[in-house]
Formats: structure tokens, C-alpha cells, sequence
């Protein structure tokens, strides 16, 4: 995809591993009648430069992918990191650390909001 800040995102497919390790986890949240919900950070190049050239070839697509394949609810948090910096100030902070491409505190708390707004039931008045 690119370089950001010097890093260069990794975006393996989901292995057969991990595949065989989510079905089972959605089986068993299955048994006590409820729905496995997933979701995977964006990438910081494709948030940061606004390039969606490759966009369906970051990690976080490819979860979104299997979710939809595999009847998973997949919270996107692209929209959300998109709207903060559609709205952001140049004095507010940034989504991600400068030095890597991890979320922080900031993308954090843009994480944790997407997540309630997917679950209101489980998140009353907020």
C-alpha cells in the first residue's frame, strides 16, 4: 500500500487460522443466543492520505470481508476516523501516533465510540 511516517502496513489475508478460529468463536457466541461483532483499525495511509487506490487490500477489508462472508456483523471504523478528520481542527490531536501506525488515545476513543453507536442497547445515554 505505502509508507506512513516511515512504517509500512502489513495486510495479510485472514489465515486459515484465524478463520477457523473465528467461526468457532461465532459458533459459541451463537449457542448463547447472541451475534459475534468484529472489527479491525483502518489503515493509517489510507485514512491519513485520503489515497483509496488500495483500500480493498488493507487488513481491515479483508476482515470486513470474511465477516460478510461468513454472516459476522463487521464494524467499520473507516466512516468514523473519516468524519473526526473531516471536522478536526489543526490544534486537535491526530488518531494515530506519529511514530507507528497503532491508534491513539484519541483513535481510541473514536474506536470505542463506533462500538457503543453499533450496541446502543448495551450503552444507554450515550
Amino acid at each position: 500500500m505505502g509508507a506512513v511516517g516511515g512504517f509500512v502496513e502489513q495486510s495479510p489475508e485472514i489465515s486459515p487460522l484465524t478463520d477457523a478460529a473465528l467461526r468457532d468463536l461465532a459458533r459459541q457466541v451463537g449457542v448463547g443466543g447472541t451475534r459475534l461483532a468484529i472489527t479491525a483499525v483502518p489503515s493509517k495511509y489510507v485514512v491519513m492520505t485520503g489515497d483509496r487506490t488500495h483500500a480493498d487490500r488493507q487488513f481491515a477489508a479483508h476482515v470486513a470481508r470474511w465477516a460478510t462472508a461468513n454472516g459476522v456483523d463487521f464494524i467499520d471504523l473507516r466512516p468514523t476516523f473519516d468524519a473526526y478528520l473531516a471536522t478536526r481542527r489543526p490544534t486537535d490531536p491526530l488518531p494515530f501516533f506519529v511514530s507507528d501506525i497503532h491508534p491513539n488515545e484519541t483513535g481510541h476513543r473514536l474506536i470505542a465510540d463506533a462500538i457503543q453507536r453499533h450496541f446502543p442497547d448495551y450503552f444507554p445515554g450515550k
